[in-house]
Formats: C-alpha cells, structure tokens, sequence
C-alpha cells in the first residue's frame, strides 16, 4: 500500500497528490494506493510494511502548513524506524530560497530524525504545480516505481 498523506488549502497540492496516487496505479506495480487528508490522521497510520509520501505547501514565509501541524508535532514521539518514506514540496521561489518548500524540508528531517527511510530525493516544485504534472512529477513517479523495484512503466 502506497499511503498519500497530503496538507492542501487552495488545492495544489491535493491535486498533485491525486496525480501521483493515479500514476502509480496505472503504473501496474499491484500496489493499492490511499490519500489521506494531513488532518485527518495521526502517528497510527505509520508502519514498516506500507510506502508513505508526505506532500505539502508552505505558507507565508516558510511555515508548515496548518493542516499538517499536528502530524508535525507528533513525529518526534514516534518510532519510525524502517519506515519508507517520500516527500513532495510545493512552494515559490519568489519568497526566498531559504523558504522555498520549507514545510517539506521540516517533516522530511523530521521524519527522518525518527528513523524513517528516504527512498528517493524529495521533489521540490515551483509555482502552479498542474504545469509540472506531466513533467517533474510523473519523472519523480518513474524514479519512486525504480527505488520500488519495478520497472519504469514507460
């Protein structure tokens, strides 16, 4: 199982996250996958057998998004310990490169100061991301089926 865990407010980043969750069905690797809103879930969701992808925005002047906040503040008491993990940032570099998708860059090295296992490098996208989906997002899908193990299905 392929758990999407996205923190969306204007919709950008629920619609990455959808994009993904589709491509990698299509992508006939036999893995379910599962969008979960941030907000709605807690450190439960978290085990060693399932992939889980965090995606969100940041707001203002590099803070987490709000509805990603309390998963944020959680992470530091569990154990992720052999978790395998990926991270999807959306962001604009208009606010500074020192912000840029600071929210991602926060749970990541949260995640992973937990234990978590990085299985590929975070995307990091600019702008509106419907541009990107068939660009920088499906090639980050293609490199995520690799670290998998399967074939690129292309």
């Amino acid at each position: 199982m392929v758990n999407i865990i996205y923190a969306s407010v204007t919709g950008n980043t629920e619609r990455v996250a959808s994009y993904v969750a589709e491509y990698l069905l299509q992508a006939g690797l036999g893995l379910e996958t599962m969008l979960h809103r941030a907000e709605e879930i807690g450190g439960e969701l978290f085990n060693t057998k399932d992939i889980y992808i965090v995606a969100t925005s940041t707001w203002d002047m590099g803070q987490m998004n709000q509805f990603l906040e309390s998963l944020y503040e959680e992470i530091p008491d569990l154990d992720l310990t052999g978790v395998k993990m990926a991270f999807i940032g959306l962001g604009d570099l208009i606010y500074g490169e020192e912000n840029f998708c600071k929210a991602m860059d926060m749970i990541r090295s949260r995640a992973l100061n937990s234990g978590a296992i990085e299985l590929i490098d975070a995307l990091k996208l600019d702008g509106d991301p419907d541009d990107q989906l068939d660009s920088a997002v499906s090639e980050w899908c293609d490199e995520l089926i690799q670290a998998l193990g399967h074939e690129d299905p292309q």
